[in-house]
């Protein structure tokens, strides 16, 4: 078996040919390795020996050097198979022996699952026939009343062997061929082919697409579909209102359903706000729904939250995912606690967004839900930027993200511990940090746990300092006009809360400590006309909507969100 190599320094292949009569094999891939075989077959054993002489031809023009096998006695053993037929000519033409060694026992097909076309234009008239197996598909195609030629292409399975047979038959029939006979029984569907080096090109930058390209094509040499969407779906990235590639995105995802949602295609209703990109799923968003949830659902199978999330984790759609939102958890007793879990153990290497706990009020309130602690997410998600938790219990741990930008936590009832868990956390690259403090957090023991955020320890990036909804936001105006963390701030909101004038005071007499702010949001408040008028020394851009009237009494305001 001749065998030639080629080795420039930035390249280190090899490539063997093996030919048998009217079919040879090569066998290609990096010095080292077993390397990928491929069969082809031809007419007869001259045609075979032809293509493959053309073949090494190409190789040694492109620098490929003879390193093993003797290609005399290769063509030894061709001429000997070109004998053959000739002794049998009187009896059968060559055409139909050779034919016939491949030919199918039965028309269109071999022992095995098959398809038969025809094309007839009046001047054309030509067959194709599809035929697969465990590790193979096959056609034959040529003339009418002709034996024609046979192609065979390996599979890894017959799964993915049915894959390729119907991505050829398909492009047989968008070209005017109409099926005559046989049929192609189901099977699970096509495999999932996985390329790890490829996978963890894309899982380093998951925004370049060439990287996503090559991908493509290799998977389009394995029969998986994916490939398909993902030239699909770049085509649809410069395209986006193409009738025609969104025509055949969706009959990809519908004809495929299973291969691209697994084991939770019978809950994909619990799937929402999809963002395809190149194949796989950038942003999604996963909640129970009243019919799958248990303990009240009407189907006869349903599923718990947490499983739910494992399996869509477990998806190669979401292998790249960026983006996740949880939403209504359970209708009863929301507790994202299990999810968290579930999440602490992915390591998922491209999920940078994180949102927790986004459900209305006509699903449950607020305060009825409980996310934390937190802690666990630290390890399982590393490359993490931007966390929103909202539920009304919320508890932290030891939190330490070292990528992360912005830190968003919604309640109506934080405590004081888990306030100072989120002040004392280790984040050295966080941008915003804003926090609904709600109504009930005494009021010392709020300002004592922000201490670490007022003196912008371990905070030097920070730029975006919100701390909402609180019941003295007056008291919290003093405390921020004595912080050294306002000489950095560049946007302050203080929005749903109670502030009057003396807070609104407070903040300008350190207007020369404080510096400029860009923005200022004291919306929802209490402030007076005069009072706003104040604060434009220390804002350039000013959100005082909606300020509430609390009829001259102080202790008649409440703060905007607390169910």
């Amino acid at each position: 078996m001749p065998r030639y190599e080629l080795k420039d320094g930035s390249s280190n292949k090899f490539w063997q040919i093996d030919v048998d009569g009217d079919s040879f094999t090569t066998t290609y891939g990096k010095i080292g390795t077993t390397g990928q075989s491929k069969t082809k077959s031809f007419a007869s054993a001259t045609e075979s020996k032809k293509k493959s002489d053309a073949l090494i031809a190409q190789k040694t023009k492109k620098g490929y050097k003879l390193v093993g096998g003797a290609t005399k006695a290769s063509t030894k053993k061709v001429a000997a198979k070109k004998a053959a037929p000739k002794k049998a000519a009187a009896k059968k033409p060559a055409k139909e022996s050779t034919a016939a060694k491949k030919a199918p026992a039965k028309e269109g097909g071999s022992d095995g699952p098959w398809q038969r076309y025809v094309y007839n234009d009046g001047e054309s008239k030509k067959f194709w026939e599809v035929t697969f197996d465990d590790s193979s598909f096959s056609v034959r195609y040529g003339r009418l009343g002709t034996d024609g030629r046979i192609t065979r292409k390996d599979a890894s399975d017959a799964n993915q062997a049915r894959g390729l047979a119907q991505k050829a038959a398909a492009a047989k029939v968008k070209g005017g061929y109409k099926l005559m006979g046989g049929e192609l029984p189901e099977v699970k569907g096509p495999s999932e082919a996985i390329n790890k080096k490829m996978v963890a090109l894309i899982e380093k930058n998951p925004d370049e697409e060439s990287n996503y390209l090559a991908y493509a094509d290799w998977l389009q040499d394995q029969g998986d579909p994916r490939g398909e969407l993902i030239m699909v779906q770049h085509g649809l990235a410069s395209k986006p209102k193409d009738k025609k590639l969104l025509k055949v995105e969706q009959q990809l995802l519908s004809d495929y359903s299973e291969h691209f949602w697994g084991a939770l295609a019978p809950y994909e209703e619990m799937l929402d706000e999809l963002e395809w990109s190149m194949g796989f799923l950038k942003r999604a968003k996963i909640r129970t729904t009243y019919e799958l949830c248990p303990g009240f659902g009407s189907k006869d199978k349903t599923i718990p939250f947490a499983e739910a999330l494992q399996l869509f984790l477990d998806l190669t759609s979401s292998r790249f995912l960026q983006g996740l939102t949880l939403g209504i958890e359970n209708f009863e007793d929301n507790s994202y606690g299990a999810a968290i879990e579930v999440l602490a153990k992915t390591k998922h290497k491209t999920l940078k967004q994180l949102y927790i706990g986004d459900f209305h009020c006509e699903e449950t309130e607020l305060n009825w839900s409980h996310a934390g602690p937190l802690e666990p997410l630290c390890k399982g998600l590393p490359m993490l930027e931007e966390l929103v938790v909202r539920s009304g219990g919320l508890s932290g741990g030891k939190l330490a993200f070292p990528k992360l930008k912005s830190f968003t936590a919604i309640s109506g009832e934080i405590g004081p511990k888990t306030l100072g868990e989120f002040a004392a956390a280790k984040w050295p690259k966080l941008e915003t940090f804003s926090v609904q403090l709600g109504r009930d957090i005494n009021n010392a023991k709020a300002l004592a746990a922000l201490e670490p955020v007022f003196k912008g320890k371990g905070l030097g990036k920070l730029k975006h300092l919100g701390l909402g909804n609180y019941h003295a936001t007056d008291d919290l105006c003093t405390a921020l006009a004595a912080a050294p963390v306002m000489k950095q701030i560049e946007t302050l909101d203080l929005s749903q809360g109670t502030m009057g004038d003396d807070g609104a005071a407070a903040l300008v007499a350190a207007s020369k400590r404080i510096g400029k702010l860009s923005q200022l949001d004291v919306s929802e408040n209490y402030l007076s006309d005069e009072g706003i008028s104040s604060l434009k020394s220390i804002a350039s851009d000013i959100d005082a909507s909606d300020q509430e009237d609390d009829g001259g009494d102080p202790e008649d305001r409440y703060i905007s969100a607390y169910e």
